[in-house]
């Protein structure tokens, strides 16, 4: 661990020996959402039914929570500065909710952190959107253990939902001794999954990008026997679709006389910012704009989807994978592969990553945030209505600054 993680957690214990008793004696349901991607939209979401619903929740509004992070959530804070005294004094000030839903992301394949939730709660529910079977920031063998440990923490009268498409997580929880109910997750029918999706309009896939904003989304799908239909008012993708079953099993098995009740509060939802959105941009072109997390996993998936919508011409715009510290070179060999779709290509980060991607894409160039004005003019000139902009990358880049230049 970092010099910075190890001080969190120190501050962390602190905060919770100080408010032990609290803890103690107030009733907290602990959701949590782990996995390699999707862990922000499926909290998302579920969060979003349960305020629809009228139910006491808090949840981490800066996305993933670190051990500090879990305790300020339950503290209801969006926000908090550590070198600021009065911010201390309120904090300690602050009492905790005396019964509350409680969202939080856990075991990110490059955080240590599910052994030390574990010592102080234990989760209600856990929520697993999909995970990695190769190592690219810890060994995934430790990484698959430390989930091992989330999953059978959680007692007999608990729940673990989970993506059923996903191999390396359906081995996971195969190899896991649940207590919980086990609830899973697929797209795909045939399954028999708990949650399972029946119709799909895939927009964004089916229609021509021009028409995409003309069209609702449609989504049917069935949740322990009860079938839902959707009418959604933007283009949604596969990790959303999923949060919608989960949440929607979720509240199934919560509190299955309310199920109708959701279906209106999810009409106008937009998701998780930063994640699958999708704009118009003012030269008529479709934007598709993922900038928050730049992993292998979700990067690879991203240029899938990318190949699959059907467009004029394809602008890519990509920083660099990270963190990222096993075999760098092959996984860099095989974004190069996959990028060769596009049309024209710009990409921030480090020469060396450039390097190999010119090598193979001769049509590759470097970029900086600073050059985003220039860009932005230079990718509205050669595109149009019926071509797609893509934007993929990490938070770090500021990707979303891009898009609103676009936009």
């Amino acid at each position: 661990m970092s010099a910075q993680q190890l001080l969190i957690r120190a501050i962390a214990n602190i905060l919770f020996f100080l408010k032990r008793k609290e803890f103690k004696s107030a009733k907290l349901k602990f959701l949590v959402f782990t996995g390699t991607v999707g862990k922000t939209t499926f909290r998302d979401t579920v969060t979003h039914a349960l305020r629809s619903l009228d139910i006491p929740v808090q949840s981490n509004q800066l996305g993933y929570s670190n051990e500090l992070g879990i305790l300020l959530t339950v503290l209801g804070y969006s926000e908090f500065f550590l070198k600021n005294p009065l911010a201390w004094f309120s904090l300690l000030k602050r009492e905790l909710p005396k019964e509350s839903f409680i969202c939080i992301e856990l075991g990110a394949d490059f955080y240590r952190d599910i052994k030390w939730f574990l010592n102080k709660f234990v989760p209600f529910a856990i929520f697993i959107s999909g995970i990695v079977n190769n190592s690219w920031s810890r060994d995934v063998k430790e990484v698959f253990e430390e989930r091992k440990y989330l999953l059978e923490a959680v007692p007999q009268s608990g729940f673990v939902f989970y993506n059923l498409d996903d191999p390396a997580t359906a081995e996971l929880v195969q190899k896991s001794n649940i207590s919980a109910q086990t609830i899973s997750l697929s797209l795909n029918a045939s399954k028999n999954a708990e949650a399972t999706l029946d119709e799909w309009s895939k927009n964004v896939y089916a229609r021509p990008i021009t028409e995409i904003f003309e069209h609702k989304e449609r989504v049917v799908f069935a949740v322990g026997g009860i079938r839902v239909e959707l009418s959604l008012h933007r283009p949604i993708f596969e990790p959303q679709v999923y949060a919608i079953l989960a949440t929607f099993a979720f509240i199934q098995r919560l509190l299955p006389d309310r199920l109708a009740e959701l279906k209106q509060a999810f009409e106008n939802y937009d998701f998780s910012k930063d994640r699958l959105r999708v704009f118009k941009a003012k030269n008529g072109a479709l934007i598709i704009e993922d900038s928050y997390k730049a992993t292998p996993f979700c990067t690879y998936w991203f240029l899938d989807m990318s190949v699959r919508v059907s467009a004029r011409r394809k602008i890519l715009v990509i920083t660099e994978m990270r963190p990222l510290t096993f075999t760098v070179s092959r996984f860099y060999s095989k974004l190069a592969d996959k990028i060769g779709f596009a049309e024209l290509i710009y990409f921030l980060g480090p020469n060396r990553y450039f390097n190999a991607l010119h090598k193979t894409q001769s049509q590759v160039k470097h970029l900086d945030k600073k050059d985003y004005l220039v860009v932005a003019d230079e990718i509205l000139k050669n595109s149009s209505s019926g071509d797609l902009i893509l934007l993929k990358g990490s938070f770090r880049y500021q990707l979303n600054h891009l898009r609103g230049l676009l936009i």
